[in-house]
């Protein structure tokens, strides 16, 4: 009885099914009488000396003059040869899946008032019509004046919708291996940012990105400002806005007095010599955007709102170091402590080693009174301290601990570190204040030296 039962409803399956095939074979108007995946049309890129399609009742037309492909309609339009060589690969090898032949009615599939229409000239004319999508989807009628309706894929008519401002050719924007100044000029002043190394204006050659101001410099973050450099030598367009902006135009952008000028100068590799510039100017924003162009192009952009907020509002407190000391402690010969009343003094030594094979091994070493001692605790300490504010006016109260640090390369560093706060410490670098430390790192930095020379 259950065998029976099983096989009657296999038996109404296999009948639904067909049935199911007869009924979408009945709907669909098409009849296949072609091979599958039967080449209809094929035109070579190379050949091709026009090329315009119609979509959605804008149509736009290309030439090819001189292996250049030019926009006829409107001379100042610089035409993107990728994108139109892109298109015409397309119709190098068009494939039907069926082929309906002799069509009286076109209108059965959408072809007495085509989706898209595309002409394309290659000493003769050729045009390729593209109606309705297949009840099934994923293909669409095609008729290519033969007669005959085609069926293709729907991906084959994608490469032709695109709009004027999408087959525009946007400016390169240089390519920059190295910035070596930034100069950037909004409604609130100007900023310059130089690249100096080996500069002697800090008393770490570690540091090589200076905020100039007056004749005055102030060490910056490196990385910090490697990051807003980067906003300007790895830019890119988002979008063009406007591919020829005469002069009265540019206030809808913005752009008669721009919100901000930036300059930067740069090399383009590594071994050029040749110090190049380029200049971007930014506008208005508009949704998140910002517009943006070439200083004294007639191309006009649109930008990422974020980029443009990171050079309109550059600050220099924001590109400052974070840690308190930066430096090399092999370039550092000794250094002198003072704790209270306690004073102590570290003295750095190369010790030489030979390996049986006689291969030598200089190993820096740091004595106390003679003595070889321990101390990467105590400069790992003091190279991880961080800065935990700033006051520009703060006074020194009590000193807490005093470093010199002698070099022999270079002048000597002195750091002194001051009650402040019940919170903060402050920080005296070669004399100069302003800089905050947190107090528990400096107390647990005086417990380490009292450590460190006590046991």
């Amino acid at each position: 009885m259950k065998r029976k039962r099983k096989l009657l409803i296999l038996a109404l399956s296999l009948v639904l099914v067909s049935g199911a095939a007869l009924l979408v074979r009945f709907l669909s108007p098409e009849e296949e009488t072609g091979e599958t995946a039967e080449t209809v049309f094929a035109q070579s890129s190379d050949e091709v000396t026009e090329l315009s399609f119609t979509y959605e009742g804008e149509t736009l037309r290309f030439q090819k003059e001189n292996d250049t492909w030019t926009y006829p309609d409107d001379s100042h339009f610089s035409v993107n040869a990728s994108s139109i060589e892109t298109m015409l690969a397309s119709l190098e090898k068009v494939e039907s899946s069926k082929t309906i032949e002799n069509v009286q009615d076109l209108s059965e599939y959408g072809l007495d008032a085509p989706v898209c229409t595309v002409t394309v000239t290659a000493g003769h004319t050729s045009i390729l019509s593209f109606g309705n999508e297949t009840s099934l989807g994923g293909e669409q009628y095609l008729s290519i004046g033969d007669g005959n309706v085609y069926l293709v894929g729907t991906d084959l008519m994608s490469a032709f919708t695109s709009d004027l401002y999408d087959l525009v050719q946007m400016e390169e924007i240089p390519s920059i291996t190295q910035a070596l100044d930034l100069s950037l000029q909004t409604e609130s002043g100007s900023v310059h940012l130089t690249y100096q190394e080996d500069s002697g204006l800090a008393y770490s050659d570690e540091y090589v990105w200076f905020w100039e101001e007056q004749e005055s410099y102030t060490a910056l973050d490196t990385e910090l400002t490697e990051d807003l450099m980067d906003q300007i030598t790895m830019l890119t367009w988002l979008s063009c806005a406007d591919y020829y902006a005469e002069e009265d135009e540019l206030a809808q952008y913005g752009l008669d007095t721009p919100a901000c000028v930036a300059t930067i100068q740069y090399k383009d590799s590594d071994t050029s010599e040749d110090l190049l510039s380029f200049t971007i100017e930014l506008g208005q924003y508009s949704d998140g955007n910002c517009f943006a162009r070439i200083a004294g192009s007639s191309m006009v952009y649109t930008i990422d709102g974020a980029i443009a907020d990171a050079l309109l509002y550059t600050e220099r407190d924001n590109l400052l170091p974070d840690e308190v000391l930066l430096v090399d402690w092999n370039e550092v010969s000794a250094v002198n402590i003072t704790l209270g009343d306690a004073s102590y003094r570290l003295e750095q030594e190369i010790e030489v080693t030979t390996d049986d094979e006689g291969t030598q091994t200089k190993t820096p070493v740091w004595l106390y009174e003679g003595e070889q001692i321990e101390a990467d605790t105590l400069f790992d300490a003091l190279d991880a301290l961080s800065v935990s504010g700033r006051e520009e006016t703060a006074e020194a109260r009590e000193q807490r601990i005093r470093f010199v640090l002698e070099r022999s390369e270079a002048e000597d560093i002195e750091l002194i570190f001051y009650a402040y706060t019940s919170s903060d410490d402050l920080v005296s670098l070669n004399g100069e204040t302003g800089v905050l430390v947190s107090d528990a790192s400096i107390t647990a930095l005086m417990e380490n030296v009292t450590e460190m020379f006590t046991e």
